[in-house]
C-alpha cells in the first residue's frame, strides 16, 4: 500500500482537483511515497525571502526519483506564451504559471538534497508535471519546457502509475534507497502536518455546546408553565440533554423526580450526568426495565432473568411489567414521585406508561414530560402508545448534534423537510463498499489508522454494527490493527478496565440515544431483521463530527 503523507480522508480536501488526484495517488503500489501540500520558502537569495510556495504533490520512488505535480481545476489553454483559464465563454490570464510552480518546487528540493547530502547531484531522476483533472483532451503544440507526457488529464488518473512511468521513461538500473530515505527526511520535517482535525473538532464542540445550552434554555423557558407535555424531535435535536436539564430544574424546585428511558447505556449516561441531583436524594434515574427490577427486588422478591433469548425477551416485554404493575398499584401516595421524565418515549408500550403513572402523584393528571422520536421506533415499530396522550406537543426542529453535512444526508435518507442544522460545515459522509467480512475489517482498519495519523484519539471512534461482536466482521478479534477493541455492549466486558487507546464496539440498538465524535457504521446489508432502514438511520445519526458507512456492495440507501 502506498504511503500517503499526510494520510487523510480525501473528503477533507476542499479543492476538488487535488481531491481527485489524492484518491488516484492513494492507489499506487507500495514502493511509492506521496506527499501532499509541500510548503517551502523562496530562499534567502530571493527578492522576497519570506515568500512561501507550495507544491501540490511530490511522488517519490526508489528506482525513478521524484516527480512534482501541480494540479489545476477547470479548463486551461496556453496562448501567446501565457497560461489562461476558462471563465464562462472566455479565457483569462492567470497570475501563476503552473509549470513554473512545479519547476520551482523540483529545483528547491534538489537544492536541499545537495546541501544535506553534501553532493553536487541527485543519483536518480527528477521530473515535474501538471495535472488537469477536469480536462480529457490535448490539442496543439506544447512549449519546450512542458512535454506532452508531462500533462496529466482525467483519463491518466485511472492509470496513474503508467502515466508516471511515461514521464520518467524507464527505471534506473538499481534502486537508491539511501537517496530516497534522505529525500524523505528533507520533505517530512518541512511538510504541512495535518494534525488540525482534532483542533477542528474542539472548535466544533465549543460552538455546539453553546448552541445546545441556548436551545435548552429557550425551549424550557417557553414551556415552563406546561405540566404535561410531549416533546417530539428527530435524532440530534437534543432531546436527552433537554430532558436532563428539565430534571435539574425540577430537582431545584425540591420535587422528587423519576427519570427513565428504554436503553440501558443511555440510562447509565444519565446517571453520570446527573450525579449531583442523585446525591440530593430527590432523583431516581435508570432505564425502565432496571427500574422495575430494582422495585421488585427492594420488596424482597426473588427475580431470575432468563438466559435464553426468546424467554428473556418475553420476560422483559410481559412478565416483568405485569409483576411490577401488581406491586405498584398498591404503592402509597407518599412514596410516589412529583414528576416523571421519560426519554425514548417512542419505544414504550402503552401498558408501560400505565405502570409509570402508578408511580406518579396524580397518575395520568400528574406532572410528566415525554421526549420521543417516532423515526427511531425500532423496538416496537407497529405501536404508537403516545397517540393516546391528550396533551400538548412541542416539535423540536433544530439539529444540535450533527454537522451540516451529516444533517443534510440524514434528511435525504429519511425524506421530508428535515431539520435546521446549527453546526455548519463538516466533511462529506464516507462510503466504503465491501464484498466480504475480511474486506470490511481491512477497510475499517485503514480508515482508523488514517484518523490516528491525524492525531485523532481512538476513543473518539465508536464502531456500530447491527450484530453483536461475535457475529460481525470483528469476530474473534480483540484489536483493530494495533488498537484495542473494546466490546462496550457486552455484560462481560463491563467488568474490565477500558484501555485508554481503545476503540469501542456497540450494536446499533444498544447505542440508541447516545452519540460519538466519529461513527463507523459497519455490517450494513439488505434483508436483515436487525438492519432495517430505521436501524441505519439510528446508527448514522449518532455521529457528531464524522460518519463512515461500511456497507455490502450494491446496498441502496432509501431516499438517497
Amino acid at each position: 500500500m502506498v504511503k500517503m503523507v499526510p494520510d487523510i480522508d480525501p473528503g477533507l480536501i476542499e479543492n476538488s482537483g487535488e481531491q481527485r488526484f489524492y484518491e488516484a495517488a492513494s492507489e499506487l503500489p507500495p514502493a511509492y511515497t506521496v506527499y501532499y501540500s509541500y510548503k517551502f520558502s523562496a530562499g534567502e537569495h530571493a527578492e522576497n525571502p519570506a515568500l512561501i510556495y507550495e507544491a501540490d504533490f511530490i511522488i517519490v520512488h526508489p528506482r525513478l526519483g521524484y516527480l512534482v505535480v501541480e494540479v489545476k481545476e477547470g479548463q486551461y489553454q496556453y496562448f501567446n506564451n501565457r497560461w489562461q483559464k476558462q471563465l464562462g465563454s472566455d479565457y483569462v490570464d492567470v497570475e501563476k504559471d503552473p509549470v513554473g510552480q512545479a519547476e520551482r518546487a523540483m529545483y528547491n528540493i534538489l537544492g536541499k538534497y545537495k546541501q544535506v547530502a553534501g553532493k553536487s547531484y541527485f543519483p536518480l531522476n527528477i521530473r515535474y508535471a501538471v495535472c488537469f483533472p477536469d480536462c480529457n483532451r490535448l490539442a496543439g503544440n506544447t512549449p519546450d519546457n512542458l512535454k506532452p507526457e508531462s500533462i496529466l488529464l482525467c483519463d491518466n488518473l485511472d492509470q496513474l502509475e503508467a502515466a508516471i512511468g511515461a514521464i520518467f521513461k524507464g527505471e534506473a538500473e538499481r534502486a537508491d534507497e539511501e537517496a530516497v530515505a534522505l529525500l524523505k527526511k528533507i520533505l517530512a520535517p518541512s511538510f504541512k502536518l495535518f494534525n488540525t482535525l482534532e483542533a477542528e473538532m474542539q472548535r466544533y464542540y465549543s460552538s455546539a455546546e453553546r448552541v445546545l445550552t441556548e436551545e435548552q434554555q429557550r425551549i424550557l423557558d417557553e414551556t415552563a408553565y406546561d405540566k404535561r407535555k410531549i416533546f417530539l424531535g428527530a435524532a440530534g435535536t437534543g432531546k436527552t440533554y433537554i430532558a436532563m436539564e428539565k430534571v435539574r430544574r425540577l430537582v431545584h424546585e425540591n420535587k422528587r423526580v423519576l427519570l427513565t428511558c428504554f436503553n440501558r447505556n443511555l440510562g447509565e449516561l444519565m446517571r453520570r450526568e446527573l450525579a449531583a441531583e442523585l446525591d440530593r436524594g430527590l432523583l431516581k434515574a435508570t432505564n425502565f426495565h432496571n427500574l422495575l427490577l430494582v422495585c421488585l427486588i427492594d420488596q424482597g422478591l426473588s427475580i431470575k432473568v432468563p438466559e435464553e433469548a426468546g424467554e428473556r425477551n418475553r420476560f422483559f416485554q410481559q412478565e416483568l411489567p405485569e409483576q411490577a404493575f401488581n406491586y405498584l398499584a398498591d404503592l402509597p401516595e407518599e412514596e410516589k414521585f412529583d414528576a416523571l421524565v421519560v426519554d425514548e418515549g417512542q419505544d414504550f408500550r402503552e401498558e408501560w406508561f400505565l405502570i409509570l403513572q402508578e408511580m406518579l402523584k396524580g397518575g395520568e393528571k400528574g406532572e410528566y414530560y415525554i421526549f420521543a422520536d417516532p423515526g427511531q421506533n425500532i423496538f416496537n415499530p407497529k405501536a404508537d402508545a403516545l397517540a393516546s396522550f391528550e396533551v400538548s406537543r412541542h416539535k423540536l426542529t433544530r439539529n444540535l448534534r450533527n454537522t451540516e453535512a451529516i444533517n443534510s444526508w440524514l434528511t435525504r435518507l429519511i425524506g421530508g423537510d428535515g431539520l435546521v442544522a446549527t453546526n455548519r460545515g463538516g466533511a462529506p459522509i464516507g462510503f466504503f463498499p465491501w464484498q466480504s467480512a475480511e474486506e470490511e475489517y481491512q477497510l475499517v482498519k485503514k480508515e482508523l489508522g488514517r484518523l490516528v495519523s491525524q492525531r485523532v484519539r481512538p476513543e473518539r471512534v465508536a464502531i456500530l454494527s447491527p450484530h453483536r461482536l461475535e457475529k460481525s466482521a470483528f469476530a474473534g478479534r480483540n484489536k483493530v490493527g494495533e488498537w484495542p477493541l473494546y466490546d462496550a455492549g457486552s455484560r462481560r466486558e463491563k467488568e474490565q478496565v477500558i484501555p485508554s487507546n481503545a476503540v469501542r464496539f456497540y450494536t446499533i440498538r444498544s447505542f440508541k440515544g447516545l452519540e460519538a465524535d466519529i461513527v463507523f457504521l459497519t455490517g450494513i446489508k439488505p434483508d436483515s431483521k436487525v438492519c432495517t432502514p430505521g436501524d441505519v438511520y439510528v446508527g448514522c445519526s449518532r455521529a457528531r463530527f464524522l460518519l463512515y458507512v461500511f456497507h455490502e456492495e450494491g446496498y441502496e440507501f432509501g431516499n438517497i
